[in-house]
């Protein structure tokens, strides 16, 4: 429910350009992306590698390329491919998101399984290739000459989720590109997993699958914060809102200073509560809070949370006084909840930046 409140009442106020992904909402929309294929990845390493062992035994010869490729790429594709739409649901609600994204990761597979027995065959290496179900190059360099080689495969799997996306967002052309920048940007950064001499990140000593899902996942998360709502939704406001400082101040977006404005605003909060209450529902309110802390405008979730404003502690707290637009000062956006106990939420509303959110996800990642 009240995210239901956030999206379709705050979104306007916090996200007047439309984006797809608040920008508030960014490190809560890449933070789990990013755990929950690390967790997938170390869950399914072994299952892959026992599953690939035992039938390494059962299958005399080798398969061919067609069929290893098909189930490597139909096992990891899979798993992400889930894991992807669980997490993006909430903005593309449609299952064929699964189909194009696991498609995308089989005919990739399927390329690079191909690619790396023409260049075993061409006798060039010295290397034979096991025998193998899953196992789809021999060596890191054959790995990395089948992957450069098939890459234009991932332009294809840019077109299947592009069909998907263009539904739902209103320009999403470019995100066919992103995925081969995807590919390119892993092979130029982690060569030293190829060859070993070109360490760029050697000092690092980063696995490689582990930076392999780090550039995707940074590519996936930044590429989804840029889109923004096709014109079948309307991301407008209340055109008897439009005055509100909430719609038309600068915004407050450091992050030291906007969390000392939480603190104080819970003090101040839990100081005006005289009378504890009980209500229907949770009581959500979008605050206008500028530097000292003084809250300049109040926004109601529903029609419910403006009837009970009275018997909250925020009536006394905001300020009666008038600013004229041009002079506005700016304001930390701070969304505060009462729930039907009567406890006390406040979240912070602050921008995230796309630099800020590459950076957390790196640092989660690596230490």
């Amino acid at each position: 429910m009240f995210q239901r409140y956030f999206v379709n009442l705050f979104q306007p106020y916090l996200n007047p350009k439309g984006l797809l992904i608040d920008p508030c909402d960014r490190l809560r929309f890449a933070l789990p992306l990013l755990l929950c294929t690390i967790l997938l990845n170390l869950g399914l390493t072994h299952l892959y590698t026992l599953v690939d062992t035992l039938a390494a035994g059962l299958t005399n010869p080798s398969p061919n390329p067609f069929l290893r490729g098909a189930l490597s790429g139909g096992f990891w594709g899979g798993a992400n491919a889930v894991l992807q739409w669980l997490l993006i649901r909430r903005y593309i609600p449609d299952q064929k998101w699964i189909v194009a994204v696991l498609t995308g990761w089989i005919l990739i597979h399927v390329g690079v399984a191909n690619v790396s027995d023409i260049l075993v065959d061409s006798g060039k290496f010295g290397i034979q290739p096991e025998q193998s179900l899953f196992f789809v190059a021999p060596s890191p360099e054959i790995q990395f000459l089948a992957e450069l080689i098939s890459s234009p495969l991932y332009l294809v799997s840019g077109v299947l989720e592009w069909l998907v996306l263009r539904r739902y967002v209103g320009s999403a052309a470019w995100w066919i590109a992103l995925q081969l920048f995807s590919c390119y940007l892993t092979l130029g950064l982690h060569l030293q997993y190829y060859f070993g001499a070109a360490a760029l990140f050697g000092p690092l000593h980063l696995d490689f699958f582990v930076f392999q899902n780090t550039i995707y996942i940074l590519i996936f998360s930044i590429g989804f914060c840029f889109f923004v709502w096709s014109r079948g939704q309307s991301t407008s406001s209340d055109p008897s809102l439009a005055v509100s400082p909430l719609t038309s101040a600068p915004q407050v977006n450091g992050f030291w200073q906007t969390n000392q404005l939480v603190i104080a605003l819970k003090r101040h909060l839990s100081e005006a509560w005289q009378v504890e209450f009980s209500c229907p529902e949770p009581l959500t309110y979008l605050l206008g809070v500028d530097r000292s802390g003084t809250i300049v405008d109040c926004l109601a979730a529903n029609q419910t949370a403006a009837t009970w404003i009275d018997q909250t502690p925020l009536r006394l707290l905001i300020s009666s006084g008038e600013t004229g637009i041009d002079s506005q000062p700016p304001l930390a956006r701070i969304q505060v909840s009462f729930d039907s106990l009567g406890h006390l939420q406040i979240h912070n509303c602050r921008n995230v930046s796309i630099v800020e959110m590459a950076a957390v996800l790196l640092v989660r990642n690596f230490y």
